[in-house]
Protein backbone atom coordinates (compact mmCIF):
# COMPACT_ATOMS: atom_id res chain seq x y z
CA UNK A 1 0.00 0.00 0.00
CA UNK A 2 2.91 2.38 0.79
CA UNK A 3 4.40 1.70 -2.64
CA UNK A 4 1.16 2.75 -4.38
CA UNK A 5 0.98 6.00 -2.39
CA UNK A 6 4.60 6.73 -3.21
CA UNK A 7 3.99 6.19 -6.92
CA UNK A 8 0.88 8.36 -6.81
CA UNK A 9 2.80 11.15 -5.04
CA UNK A 10 5.61 10.96 -7.60
CA UNK A 11 3.12 11.06 -10.49
CA UNK A 12 1.38 14.10 -8.96
CA UNK A 13 4.74 15.82 -8.45
CA UNK A 14 5.82 15.12 -12.04
CA UNK A 15 2.49 16.42 -13.40
CA UNK A 16 2.80 19.59 -11.32
CA UNK A 17 6.37 20.15 -12.49
CA UNK A 18 5.41 19.68 -16.16
CA UNK A 19 2.55 22.19 -15.86
CA UNK A 20 4.80 24.67 -14.07
CA UNK A 21 7.52 24.26 -16.70
CA UNK A 22 5.05 24.83 -19.54
CA UNK A 23 3.84 27.99 -17.82
CA UNK A 24 7.37 29.31 -17.33
CA UNK A 25 8.66 28.39 -20.78
CA UNK A 26 5.50 29.55 -22.50
CA UNK A 27 4.82 26.56 -24.73
CA UNK A 28 1.25 26.03 -25.84
CA UNK A 29 0.33 23.31 -28.31
CA UNK A 30 -2.21 24.14 -30.98
CA UNK A 31 -4.11 21.86 -33.32
CA UNK A 32 -5.79 21.88 -36.68
CA UNK A 33 -9.34 22.12 -35.31
CA UNK A 34 -9.20 24.32 -32.23
CA UNK A 35 -10.03 28.00 -32.24
CA UNK A 36 -9.32 31.05 -30.20
CA UNK A 37 -8.68 34.74 -30.47
CA UNK A 38 -6.60 36.90 -28.24
CA UNK A 39 -5.49 39.61 -30.65
CA UNK A 40 -7.84 40.83 -33.35
CA UNK A 41 -5.13 41.55 -35.91
CA UNK A 42 -1.88 40.09 -34.60
CA UNK A 43 -0.51 36.62 -34.11
CA UNK A 44 -3.22 34.22 -32.91
CA UNK A 45 -1.51 32.76 -29.86
CA UNK A 46 -4.43 31.10 -28.08
CA UNK A 47 -5.03 27.69 -29.68
CA UNK A 48 -5.40 28.94 -33.27
CA UNK A 49 -7.01 26.83 -35.96
CA UNK A 50 -5.50 26.31 -39.39
CA UNK A 51 -8.21 28.57 -40.85
CA UNK A 52 -7.49 31.33 -38.35
CA UNK A 53 -3.75 31.20 -39.06
CA UNK A 54 -4.49 31.31 -42.80
CA UNK A 55 -6.80 34.31 -42.39
CA UNK A 56 -4.66 36.36 -40.02
CA UNK A 57 -1.27 35.59 -41.55
CA UNK A 58 -2.44 35.65 -45.21
CA UNK A 59 -1.68 32.03 -46.11
CA UNK A 60 -3.35 29.98 -48.83
CA UNK A 61 -2.90 26.42 -47.55
CA UNK A 62 -3.53 23.89 -50.35
CA UNK A 63 -6.05 21.06 -50.05
CA UNK A 64 -3.11 18.64 -49.80
CA UNK A 65 -2.14 20.11 -46.39
CA UNK A 66 -1.59 17.40 -43.76
CA UNK A 67 0.23 16.97 -40.45
CA UNK A 68 -0.66 20.55 -39.46
CA UNK A 69 0.52 21.51 -35.99
CA UNK A 70 1.52 24.67 -34.21
CA UNK A 71 3.11 25.62 -30.94
CA UNK A 72 3.67 28.91 -29.12
CA UNK A 73 7.27 29.39 -28.05
CA UNK A 74 7.92 32.70 -26.34
CA UNK A 75 6.57 35.47 -28.58
CA UNK A 76 6.44 33.27 -31.69
CA UNK A 77 3.89 30.92 -33.14
CA UNK A 78 5.70 28.07 -34.89
CA UNK A 79 3.76 26.09 -37.49
CA UNK A 80 4.69 22.87 -39.25
CA UNK A 81 2.80 21.10 -42.01
CA UNK A 82 3.19 18.93 -45.08
CA UNK A 83 1.97 19.70 -48.58
CA UNK A 84 2.20 17.86 -51.88
CA UNK A 85 5.41 18.83 -53.67
CA UNK A 86 3.24 19.67 -56.67
CA UNK A 87 1.42 22.30 -54.57
CA UNK A 88 4.54 24.13 -53.35
CA UNK A 89 4.53 26.79 -56.10
CA UNK A 90 0.79 27.42 -55.69
CA UNK A 91 1.24 27.77 -51.90
CA UNK A 92 4.02 30.32 -52.45
CA UNK A 93 2.06 32.35 -55.01
CA UNK A 94 -1.32 32.12 -53.25
CA UNK A 95 0.23 33.19 -49.95
CA UNK A 96 2.07 36.14 -51.50
CA UNK A 97 5.47 34.71 -50.61
CA UNK A 98 8.78 35.13 -52.39
CA UNK A 99 10.87 32.12 -51.48
CA UNK A 100 14.50 31.95 -52.59
CA UNK A 101 16.01 28.55 -53.42
CA UNK A 102 18.83 27.67 -51.06
CA UNK A 103 17.92 30.39 -48.53
CA UNK A 104 17.57 29.23 -44.91
CA UNK A 105 15.50 31.56 -42.78
CA UNK A 106 14.39 29.21 -39.98
CA UNK A 107 17.63 28.63 -38.12
CA UNK A 108 16.38 27.29 -34.81
CA UNK A 109 14.92 24.00 -33.68
CA UNK A 110 11.28 23.67 -32.68
CA UNK A 111 9.22 21.08 -30.83
CA UNK A 112 7.51 20.43 -34.18
CA UNK A 113 10.42 20.23 -36.67
CA UNK A 114 14.03 19.14 -37.05
CA UNK A 115 16.76 21.75 -37.21
CA UNK A 116 18.55 20.32 -40.25
CA UNK A 117 16.03 18.84 -42.67
CA UNK A 118 17.12 16.79 -45.67
CA UNK A 119 16.18 18.24 -49.03
CA UNK A 120 16.14 21.46 -51.01
CA UNK A 121 15.26 24.48 -48.88
CA UNK A 122 13.54 27.61 -50.17
CA UNK A 123 12.89 30.41 -47.71
CA UNK A 124 11.84 33.98 -47.26
CA UNK A 125 10.42 36.63 -44.96
CA UNK A 126 7.41 38.86 -45.47
CA UNK A 127 4.63 40.73 -43.72
CA UNK A 128 0.96 39.63 -43.80
CA UNK A 129 -1.56 41.63 -45.84
CA UNK A 130 -2.77 43.29 -42.63
CA UNK A 131 0.77 44.48 -41.89
CA UNK A 132 0.50 43.06 -38.37
CA UNK A 133 2.32 39.70 -38.67
CA UNK A 134 5.92 38.97 -39.70
CA UNK A 135 6.04 35.67 -41.61
CA UNK A 136 9.19 33.57 -41.89
CA UNK A 137 8.65 30.57 -44.16
CA UNK A 138 10.72 27.64 -45.41
CA UNK A 139 9.60 24.91 -47.77
CA UNK A 140 11.78 21.80 -47.66
CA UNK A 141 11.42 19.56 -50.70
CA UNK A 142 12.85 16.08 -50.11
CA UNK A 143 15.20 14.49 -52.66
CA UNK A 144 12.58 11.78 -53.16
CA UNK A 145 8.96 11.63 -52.12
CA UNK A 146 5.79 13.51 -52.75
CA UNK A 147 5.41 15.68 -49.63
CA UNK A 148 7.28 18.87 -48.83
CA UNK A 149 7.65 20.11 -45.26
CA UNK A 150 6.64 23.69 -44.54
CA UNK A 151 8.10 25.48 -41.52
CA UNK A 152 6.56 28.80 -40.51
CA UNK A 153 7.46 31.24 -37.74
CA UNK A 154 4.94 34.00 -37.01
CA UNK A 155 5.52 37.03 -34.82
CA UNK A 156 3.88 40.41 -34.42
CA UNK A 157 5.38 42.92 -36.86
Amino acid sequence: MKAHRGIARRAALVATLVIALMSVVGITACSDSSGGTDSADGVPFTMPSRAEIARRASFDFPASTTAFESVKVGDELQVGLKIATTDAAAFETGSGLTLVAGQRVVTHASPIWDLNPAGEISGGNSISKSGKIRRTVEVVTPPTGTQASVRIVLANA
